[in-house]
């Protein structure tokens, strides 16, 4: 695993959520849409979201702090099959909260068809580090876990091997907060699109560039976390291939 993040080609594949694990976050995401817009959102209904949403309550949901799930939803998915394999299997396995501390950070998505604001732009997520957005000990390394599960059109664009190369990005103010922004203008073809399948998700270093993708017909609803992993474990275990992992 470790030799196709931190080598080639910057990701992999996560372990799948179980079917009801799926419906059971579904159901998280549908219930807190609910809450914050007043309006009443059937997990099953999540793909038509559009059509049963205002655009006036669709913008209550549109900074990261209204969608962070709540400590009673965060201990279901911790439990969930693709989060306790990543427990087991890597040395110094933790969520992080990278903004505001304390408990683990695992957030949603909700996209709408054809709604560019919707989507985050190209970017890496080491830029947010290296401009002091989160921190964490010099033993441990970041790692990015992302998945879709609702809409049947793929939402996560990437560009494989980016985490080698070194790309220009700046600093803006976006909704009160400072954010880095991809600069560099690269030709559409470098993007390839994560297939979907509901619940399988993608593990990828974060130097990979990455963004999401607008769909066509219907809503599309992902998750997304951070976590850490012990440094020299990383290091011992592909010595024999790389001399130092940076972040």
């Amino acid at each position: 695993m470790f030799e196709k993040i931190f080598l080639k080609p910057g990701y992999t594949c996560a372990d799948s959520l179980t079917p009801v694990e799926l419906k059971v976050i579904r159901s998280f995401v549908a219930e807190e849409i609910s809450a914050a817009t007043n309006k009443s959102i059937p997990e099953e209904h999540i793909e038509i979201y559009h059509n049963l949403i205002e655009p006036s309550d669709h913008i209550k949901l549109a900074s990261k702090d209204a969608r962070i799930f709540s400590s009673s939803k965060l201990e279901y998915i911790q439990n969930t099959e693709l989060v306790s394999a990543l427990r087991r299997n890597i040395p110094g396995f933790s969520i992080t909260n990278e903004e505001n501390g304390g408990d683990p950070e695992i957030y949603w998505r909700i996209v709408r068809p054809n709604q560019k604001h919707d989507v985050g732009p190209l970017h890496a997520d080491a830029w947010f580090w290296r401009m002091g957005i989160g921190e964490v000990d010099e033993k441990s390394i970041r790692i990015k876990v992302w998945v879709q599960i609702a809409g049947n059109e793929p939402g996560f664009v990437f560009i494989p091997n980016s985490h080698l190369f070194e790309f220009d990005y700046k600093s803006n103010s976006i909704n009160g907060k400072n954010k880095p922004v991809f600069i560099n203008n690269l030709p559409e073809h470098h993007l390839e699109r994560w297939p979907v399948t509901l619940g399988k998700g993608i593990i990828f270093n974060d130097r990979l560039l990455h963004g999401g993708a607008t769909s066509d017909l219907t809503t599309r609803a992902s998750f997304e976390f951070t976590f850490t992993a012990l440094r020299e474990y990383i290091l011992d275990l592909i010595s024999s291939n790389v001399k130092e992992i940076t972040t």
